[in-house]
């Protein structure tokens, strides 16, 4: 089997289940990353999560390129984004033969999956991760994109083998959107090369507790509900710590927060850093929180049960189905200043409970190991309806 990988994504997390699934059932492929140079050059963060970097400790150099596309202000021309690219990778390929296209995202890569589909006579399957979804609906205020690209999204859903999505509620929203698509619901694995817990016991910090969080520094993280209930808590437990991981466009942002409530001491902004920096970070911490006001996931979830993080999470798509209240972690009211700082209490105050917590985290990541199983059982699927179809 051969596999053509398209993807808007450059996060490692996203193809890690890709290069599992090339060890475990020894199959060939090609990937092509689409980066929209108009975002690149005015866009410093979105540069840096361009950083080939990120992909080189798990993806050959020699197994995937980097499509360029000229963007436009505003991605007021953005449907026709995909035929530009089509056309670029159309070149590439050409007398290569490949038997399905898996598109990490919607727009511009279903489409652009969708057409070399002709092009080649093979299926494709889809995965959605999240926000390439929600900017065609208006789940979360006005669409993001405009009507030819939502109009294109839904063709690129309807003649697809498969539409994944990667926790069910977040499948419902998709059914909601359009009841056509024919929807597959696989977790994503995270990194267990990685991201374990210690092999002995972390050095002595005497009663300090340090809170971690991992994300990309957007509104729809929501970090800024997470250190005021940090400047809260820390009203009452002197002892405790926080750490921001990830970068973005509220860097700043949240500096001035920190520096108007006299927190530089207690709580520290880092940039983004890869896997094998970041589980350093994991086994620093005691507790791990997530506040999205939307996560079709969490991967970071995921990561943290398998370092035995006593974990926090907001009520939401992903993490509302990966944590058991109160016996792997704790859920909290969506975007509920009270209910987080309640849920963090709760966590300092029981630390009788931490063991039995941690065990059961760990056992929880468990379940998460090999789900990239489940997508190359989506591949023979797909082919083998394909080539059914093609014998009517």
């Amino acid at each position: 089997m051969r596999v053509l990988y398209l993807s808007s994504y450059f996060n490692e997390y996203v193809h890690y289940p890709t290069v599992k699934i090339l060890e475990d059932f020894k199959i060939d492929y090609f990937m092509f990353f689409l980066q929209n140079t108009f975002r690149y050059i005015r866009n410093k963060s979105d540069r840096n999560n361009w950083n080939p970097n990120r992909l080189t400790t798990i993806i050959d150099k020699n197994k995937y390129h980097i499509i360029k596309h000229i963007g436009t202000p505003k991605d007021f021309m953005s449907q026709l984004y995909s035929h530009m690219i089509y056309l670029s990778i159309k070149k590439r390929i050409k007398n290569q033969r490949f038997d399905v296209i898996h598109a990490h995202c919607l727009h511009p890569t279903g489409m652009v999956a969708y057409l070399l589909s002709k092009k080649l006579n093979i299926p494709y399957v889809l995965t959605t991760h999240g926000v390439d979804f929600y900017y065609a609906t208006s789940l979360f205020g006005k669409p993001v994109y405009n009507g030819s690209v939502i109009s294109q999204i839904k063709t690129v859903m309807q003649n697809a083998y498969t539409t994944i999505a990667v926790s069910e509620k977040f499948a419902e929203d998709i059914r909601a959107f359009y009841p056509n698509a024919g929807i597959s619901v696989i977790e994503n694995t995270y990194n267990r090369d990685i991201y374990k817990p210690l092999s002995s016991e972390k050095q002595s910090r005497g009663n300090e507790i340090n809170i971690l969080s991992v994300g990309y520094f957007v509104e729809r993280k929501n970090h800024i509900l997470l250190m005021k209930a940090f400047n809260e808590l820390h009203k009452e437990y002197q002892h405790v710590r926080l750490t921001l991981v990830g970068g973005g466009p509220l860097y700043n942002y949240y500096q001035s927060f920190i520096s108007e409530n006299n927190l530089q001491e207690f709580i520290k902004i880092k940039d983004f850093m890869p896997a094998h920096q970041l589980i350093n970070e994991y086994h620093e911490a005691d507790v791990f929180v997530l506040t999205s006001l939307s996560e079709p996931f969490g991967i970071v979830v995921i990561e943290a049960l398998a370092c035995g993080l006593l974990t926090i999470a907001s009520n939401t798509q992903g993490p509302s189905k990966i944590i058991e209240n109160k016996q792997d972690g704790l859920l909290f009211e969506n975007n509920n200043l009270e209910d987080l700082i309640n849920k963090m209490k709760y966590l300092i105050d029981n630390p009788d409970n931490w063991d039995n917590m941690r065990a059961n985290a760990l056992s929880k990541a468990n379940n998460f190991k090999n789900k990239h199983h489940e997508v190359y059982d989506i591949y023979q699927k797909a082919i083998e309806h394909f080539r059914k179809r093609e014998l009517r």
